[in-house]
């Protein structure tokens, strides 16, 4: 149960964390228009949601106490993975 809970934070925190620095990156660019207006009047709720999100993963991820060492060592490398990731996507500025 661990593991599909983890699966499915994983996908949710990707799909949130890329949205977010997409929209950052737009806002920053000046074409406000196409992202949403919420995010434009709290775009502080959207990261905390990302931080959020990333949290629950983490803590998911390392609560699969039936695995062995190994499966326990390897989840700080796929959490900094999941990180890098998500959040270089969205910052291609010059």
């Amino acid at each position: 149960m661990t593991e599909f809970l983890f699966v499915i934070l994983t996908v949710v925190y990707a799909v949130v964390a890329i949205k977010v620095d997409q929209w950052s990156t737009i806002s920053y660019l000046g074409f406000k228009t196409e992202t949403p207006q919420l995010f434009l009047s709290n775009p502080s709720l959207y990261h905390r949601t990302r931080i959020l999100l990333f949290s629950a993963t983490v803590v998911s991820g390392r609560c699969r106490s039936s695995r062995g060492l190994a499966w326990r060592l390897l989840d700080r490398p796929k959490s900094r993975a999941l990180r890098f990731s998500t959040h270089s996507s969205g910052d291609d500025r010059v």
